[in-house]
């Protein structure tokens, strides 16, 4: 009797699937090492709206999304989370289990105020536009009913905030392993 499961090495019995799931993570994790996040982004409102995200900011507006984006380990369920996935062996895994955790806080009001204000403080214009969006349309206008000051939340799904926001991250983090590892290497001799 079928359990409705399949084996993987049913179809390849001689391929170790522990290895190659090692090997394929061990890979992910070179090629994160080595991306560059990218300088735009482009998401969509919930009306289908597109809208590209400019994702570098000048110094002092930075600074205020890194210091608006540390709220979020302030909410207890995110802590508790971090903490695990930091842990994790690999900077690929980290960083896989970071979106994931805060894709999975996406239910939690807090984070979701956290995540949507650093959203707007990013991408202000694109907030503007996306309200104007769902407003003019009439399969969607009823979101905003009721709403005094509609927000990114009001007109963007939570992967989509979260996709608008991900790449300062991963500059900030890229940036600050090159400086690290400047920082950490030895003096190569000029001989």
């Amino acid at each position: 009797m079928s359990t409705g499961a399949t084996d993987p090495n049913e179809f390849y019995p001689d391929a170790d699937v522990d290895d190659a799931a090692a090997k394929f993570r061990d890979q992910f994790s070179d090629l994160w090492d080595t991306l560059v996040p990218p300088r735009e982004v482009t998401i969509e409102d919930i009306t289908e709206g597109k809208h590209e995200l400019l994702c570098v900011l000048p110094a002092f507006r930075e600074i205020e999304l890194v210091a608006k984006l540390k709220e979020l380990f302030s909410v207890a369920a995110v802590r508790a989370n971090a903490g695990q996935v930091m842990d994790s062996s690999s900077q690929a895994d980290r960083a896989l289990g970071m979106v994931n955790m805060v894709l999975g806080m996406g239910d939690n009001k807090k984070v979701l105020t956290i995540v949507s204000d650093a959203f707007t403080m990013a991408h202000p214009k694109a907030v503007e536009d996306a309200i104007a969006n769902v407003k003019d349309d009439d399969k969607f206008r009823f979101f905003l009913d009721g709403v005094k000051k509609p927000n990114a939340a009001h007109v963007f799904e939570f992967a989509e905030l979260a996709a608008g926001l991900a790449p300062f991250a991963a500059r900030v983090v890229a940036k600050g392993k090159r400086i690290m590892s400047t920082v950490t290497s030895p003096p190569t001799s000029k001989t």
